[in-house]
Order: C-alpha cells, then sequence, then structure tokens
C-alpha cells in the first residue's frame, strides 16, 4: 500500500529449523531483504503490504523510550560487527512503530548512497532530538559510534523512566480534577439554573446569596460559546507571545523564578545538564564543545545564556565551578560538586552523581507537589460544589422555616 510515495511491507521468513522471523520493510527493497535474510539464515516465506507511513507523521518527535531501544539495538549490532548500512536495515525491519520504521528507512537510503548516519537521521525533520543527532555525528567523525550508542541507550533509558514516573504521579490529580470540573460545569449549565423556575415560583424574594450564584450560573450559560471563543483566543494569542524572542524570553524567566514550580524548574535544568555533560565526557567530548552543543539544543533560553558564559569564561582558563558560578548559576550543592570532580580529576563520574542526585530529587519535589495538590484541588472542587448546593437549599430552608 502507497501512502507519501513509501510502500511498507510486513514480512514473514523461516530458517532450517523452522523458526520464524517478523518484521517490516519498504517494498521497493525486496531483493534486499532477501539478502540480509540469507546471511541470517532464514528464508522468505511471505510479504504482505502494510501501512504506509507518510512524512507528516514521521514528523512526530521519538519518545525516550524508543531512542532508548534504537541506540541498544544499534550497539549490539555495531558491537558485532555489523557494518552500519546493514544496522540500520535490520532495526527498521524490526521496527514495530510504523513512523519510526519510515525515517529509518529514509536514513538507510542515505547511508546506502554514501552519506552519514547523521545526515540521513536529520532528513526526518524533529523526529530525532538534535542531541541524538550531534551525538551520531561525533560517533561517526571519532569512529566510536558502537560506544556512543551505548552510552545514549542508558542517557534516553533514564530520561523515560523520570518521565514516566512522574505522569504516573499526575495520574490521580489529574482524574480528580477531571471528574471535579464535569461536575462543577453540569452543576453551573444545567442543574442550578433549572432551580431558578421552581424556586421562583415558590414564591417570595430570593437570597441575595441565591440570586448571585444564579445570575452567574445563567450568565455563563448564556455566554459559553463567547466564553470558549474567549479563552481560545487568549490560549492562541499566548502561544503567538511565547514563540517570539522577547516573549520566549519572558517565559522562560517566569518558569525558573516561579514560587514552587521554578524551584523543580531549575532543578530539572540542572539535572539535564550534568546528565547530558556527563554522556558527552563519557563519549570523549571536551568540556568546552560540550558546553556549546549543550547550549545549542537547550530549551530555556536564560538558563542557555548561563551555559554559554560559561563556555566563555572556561575559554579564558577558569575552572569549571568558578565558570558556572560567574555566568549565574547559583546552585551551592551542584557547585560545591563540580568543585570536588575538578580537584579530584573525576568530573565525569562527579556530574553522573550529580545527575542522580537531582533525578531524584525531583522525582522526591514531584511526589510532594502532587500530594499537596490532591487535597487542594477536593478542597476548592467541595467549595465550589457547597456554594452552589448552598444557593439552591437556602431559599428552600426559608421557605420551610416560614411554614
Amino acid at each position: 500500500m502507497k501512502s507519501g510515495g513509501v510502500t511498507i511491507e510486513t514480512f514473514v521468513a523461516v530458517d532450517i529449523e523452522g523458526r520464524k522471523k517478523r518484521g517490516k520493510f519498504d517494498g521497493e527493497d525486496r531483493k534486499e531483504l532477501v539478502r540480509m535474510l540469507r546471511k541470517e539464515g532464514y528464508y522468505l516465506l511471505k510479504t504482505r503490504k502494510d501501512i504506509g507511513t507518510p512524512a507528516i507523521i514521521a514528523a512526530e518527535k521519538a519518545k525516550a523510550r524508543e531512542l532508548s531501544l534504537i541506540c541498544k539495538q544499534m550497539y549490539l549490532l555495531l558491537n558485532a560487527g555489523i557494518n552500519i548500512s546493514d544496522a540500520i536495515y535490520i532495526v527498521y525491519t524490526s521496527e514495530k512503530n510504523s513512523r519510526i520504521c519510515y525515517a529509518l528507512k529514509q536514513s538507510h537510503k542515505s547511508v546506502s548512497s554514501g552519506e552519514p548516519f547523521h545526515k540521513g537521521l536529520k532528513m526526518n525533520g524533529s523526529i530525532f532530538p538534535d542531541f541524538f543527532v550531534c551525538m551520531v555525528k561525533f560517533g561517526e567523525e571519532t569512529g566510536n559510534l558502537d560506544i556512543i550508542f551505548n552510552n545514549l541507550s542508558f542517557y534516553y533509558e533514564k530520561q523515560d523512566r523520570i518521565y514516566n514516573k512522574v505522569r504516573g504521579d499526575m495520574v490521580y490529580p489529574a482524574a480528580v480534577f477531571i471528574i471535579s470540573l464535569i461536575m462543577v460545569s453540569a452543576m453551573m449549565l444545567w442543574i442550578v439554573p433549572g432551580f431558578e423556575e421552581t424556586l421562583t415560583g415558590l414564591g417570595g424574594e430570593l437570597p441575595r446569596f441565591t440570586s448571585t450564584v444564579m445570575f452567574t450560573c445563567s450568565a455563563i450559560k448564556d455566554n459559553l460559546v463567547f466564553i470558549a471563543a474567549t479563552v481560545l483566543f487568549i490560549y492562541a494569542a499566548f502561544r503567538y507571545y511565547i514563540k517570539t524572542d522577547q516573549g520566549r524570553e519572558n517565559f522562560d524567566s517566569i518558569k525558573l523564578k516561579a514560587p514552587l514550580v521554578g524551584k523543580a524548574m531549575r532543578k530539572a535544568q540542572l539535572s539535564k545538564l550534568c546528565r547530558n555533560m556527563s554522556t558527552l565526557a563519557d563519549s570523549g567530548f571536551n568540556i568546552i564543545r560540550s558546553l556549546e552543543l549543550l547550549a545549542g539544543i537547550s530549551e530555556n533560553i536564560i538558563f542557555r545564556r548561563k551555559i554559554e558564559r560559561s563556555a566563555d569564561y572556561i575559554s579564558k582558563g577558569c575552572s569549571l565551578a568558578y565558570a558556572f558560578s560567574k555566568a549565574g548559576i547559583d546552585d551551592k550543592m551542584f557547585l560545591s560538586l563540580v568543585k570536588t570532580g575538578e580537584e579530584a580529576g573525576s568530573i565525569e563520574a562527579m556530574l553522573s552523581k550529580a545527575a542522580d542526585f537531582y533525578e531524584k530529587d525531583i522525582e522526591g519535589l514531584s511526589e510532594k507537589y502532587l500530594t499537596l495538590l490532591e487535597p487542594v484541588l477536593i478542597i476548592i472542587m467541595a467549595l465550589i460544589i457547597g456554594t452552589l448546593i448552598m444557593s439552591v437549599m437556602l431559599p428552600i430552608l426559608s421557605i420551610m422555616d416560614s411554614i
């Protein structure tokens, strides 16, 4: 089946002992598939047309778990002596995710035509992170691509573990918020306004509190389309603003200075800096080149400038700890660990330990904040629902008292 100019098919192969092997391949590369299978001791049994993957779908960013698996497979294949072109082919034909399969297939074509692997990765838009591409490029330049992939597999594995931990902790608060929001919306838009005519028909003047709540609910219900359009407009304007240089800088600054969240954001930036520097150092990058690379891929403009200033100070002969301090990174624990690592001549190991420390700290902070968030959400929603119920009950109680 063709989609976006790409033909993806599923194959089934069998070896002399009857063991089966399944995977995906580009329908145009059937001869290459047969050659690779024969090399592994398999014989092509059958093929089936599968879903093609257009370039638009392939542009979706790869997840940390997917990148970790790709890197682990590439490391094992390259370490076993398989050349880069065959290794890419084996990985993408066994890949179940269609967009990753498509992206690696395009990279394989690029490598087969004589281009470096990192250029093939860049052809797939933003599916592969800049850090991943730069590391692959360095591995090709130094001839240590297998080591690079091994380091990257551990790096993305840790990223995936942290992401899954935070996401798991968010499930309960998110469920509480969504259910409460649905209940409040239903009461404000349908239940409470429905009581207005009934209460008015009972005679007498409604209490001021009840009148105010009724008026608010009716106003929201009558102007729901306008309110929704206003919210969407504000959101779109905000998204446009933060895409501008000034807007992005202001927003990044607020994220780092915000109460509670700012502390977690600063620690997350330091954790990422330590983990990336440790991975780069272990892969053979020197300090200045590592910082220049990390500055180029940093998502926070404020922190990016601090990294750039640190690289400038180091290039002038300053120590790493002093450079970070002068650049505006004032976390005492971070500076202390970096200084200790420099003095002991084990900066790479110390950065790795610092990354572990901050990752655990972030997990602790996320658990703490989410533990506080749960009762806060419940209390806020209880107050809103209680207010709506009281607005209905007050006139009923007043009528009962008069009887």
